[in-house]
């Protein structure tokens, strides 16, 4: 008797089965089969016991996974429904036939092989999954057939793994991974331009205005918000330096300034350095603030204050109030002058110590020695100066001397020599600046 099988639904869907299916539970591997079996060309009557094999070709081949069997099916009208189920493994995306062995009555005789074999083919939406795996724990692959993830992407060497949002049939902003083989992980915008790039050293970066962590609305460039703990609000660490450095003009410009641990070699010091020539560095506070430190070093020899001045001074010219332009200084002219104001700073070298507030008219004015140590111009010829020597106004302009008529010097001291120079000579002094 000729046994024959027609298949009206082959379908390789992963269905749930018949009964309450929870939604915590993952989706099986088990699909149904449906099939009519004829027996004489006669829709078969009796129960039959089947056995399914897959294979992965429609005539030899291999056989993928177990045979499969199925006891005393019910048969009606030679119609019989079965589930079948070769594990996740068994379908990769390539084709598969299946391969039919029966016998009926169920339980008497010998297993009849079906030919041929019956292709597995996918329902019509199942297409839009082609590449897709789900193993039995529910984690899904795109493009590996063993996820370690909830979702696990994979691609072939140097391929471009991409994530985008489309809007009217063009993609917008996306994450592209790989792109070009080297590596990199990108954020493009609407427009595509490169926003965030994690890519091969050192070409991580960031490129999207304001970049904010631990707050949605950053404030400026980098807005880090954190409740400081023992490592501080932000933190910076290297192994020989760690520095925060300004360009303001642009990377192409160089370096202006750093704060911090420069790594220079046999310098511990925490820095603040303007690398700008003759730049400064101002502290700045509002209202009342007051600048404090415990102990304040001062390289520079002097402390000075900015004064305008009525006519061009030069380093280490003695200088005086100027009786005709209230709040300007001038030279200083004639012996014993009792409206000598200072010395001016810089000569031979003598960097200025500490500079005073002035104001703002006083900005770009000479920077005038009010104590400490500077060099001064002296005239030797009315008699010798010597280390100790009381100095005072001469009558060479911007020059002092000596010292001889000591009531008469009252108010017009500048302060006290540390150097000397021989009678007759003109040249500069060493002085401590002691204005009395």
């Amino acid at each position: 008797m000729r046994k024959s099988i027609s298949t009206p639904l082959a379908v390789l869907a992963f269905a749930a089965s018949a009964g309450s299916v929870t939604a915590q539970l993952p989706l099986g591997t088990e699909f149904t089969y449906q099939g009519q079996l004829k027996a004489s060309g006669l829709p078969a009557v009796s129960n039959a016991d089947f056995e399914f094999a897959l294979f992965d070709a429609v005539t030899d081949g291999s056989q993928i996974g177990a045979t499969l069997p199925q006891d005393n099916v019910g048969i009606v009208s030679g119609l019989f429904t079965i589930s079948l189920d070769f594990g996740a493994d068994a379908f990769n995306g390539e084709a598969r036939w299946l391969e039919v062995a029966v016998r009926s009555p169920a339980g008497s005789g010998g297993f009849t092989t079906l030919t041929p074999r019956q292709p597995l083919t996918v329902a019509p939406y199942a297409l839009q999954t082609r590449g897709l795996f789900v193993d039995a724990a529910g984690q899904v692959g795109i493009g590996t057939n063993s996820p370690g993830a909830e979702v696990d992407i994979q691609a072939a060497i140097n391929s471009n793994v991409l994530v985008g949002r489309g809007f009217l049939g063009r993609l917008t902003h996306n994450l592209s991974i790989d792109d070009g083989g080297n590596g990199s992980m990108e954020v493009r915008d609407v427009a595509g331009a490169v926003r965030i790039n994690l890519g091969p050293q050192p070409s991580t970066f960031f490129n999207y205005g304001r970049v904010g962590i631990g707050t949605s609305a950053p404030l400026s460039g980098l807005h880090v918000k954190a409740q400081p703990t023992i490592g501080g609000t932000l933190t910076l660490e290297g192994t020989s330096s760690t520095f925060v450095a300004f360009f303001p003009n642009g990377a192409a410009q160089g370096r202006q300034a750093y704060v911090g641990y420069a790594g220079i070699p046999g310098n511990d010091s925490f820095q603040i350095a303007n690398e700008i020539l003759d730049g400064n560095i101002e502290l700045v506070t509002f209202g009342s603030g007051a600048t404090r430190v415990k102990v304040l070093e001062i390289m520079g020899a002097d402390i000075a204050e900015k004064f305008p001045a009525s006519e061009k001074l030069e380093p280490g010219m003695v200088v005086a109030i100027d009786r005709q332009n209230p709040g300007r200084l001038c030279l200083a002219r004639g012996a014993y002058n009792r409206c000598v104001a200072g010395i001016v700073s810089g000569a031979n070298g003598f960097s200025v110590g500490a500079v005073l507030g002035s104001v703002p008219e006083s900005k770009d004015a000479p920077a005038i020695a009010l104590g400490g140590r500077v060099y001064v111009m002296c005239d030797a010829t009315s008699g010798p100066i010597d280390p100790g020597d009381l100095l005072t106004t001469s009558d060479t302009a911007g020059h002092a001397m000596k010292v001889t008529d000591y009531p008469r010097a009252q108010g017009a001291i500048i302060g006290k020599a540390m150097t000397g120079l021989r009678r007759g000579e003109s040249g500069i002094v060493l002085v401590l600046v002691s204005l009395q």
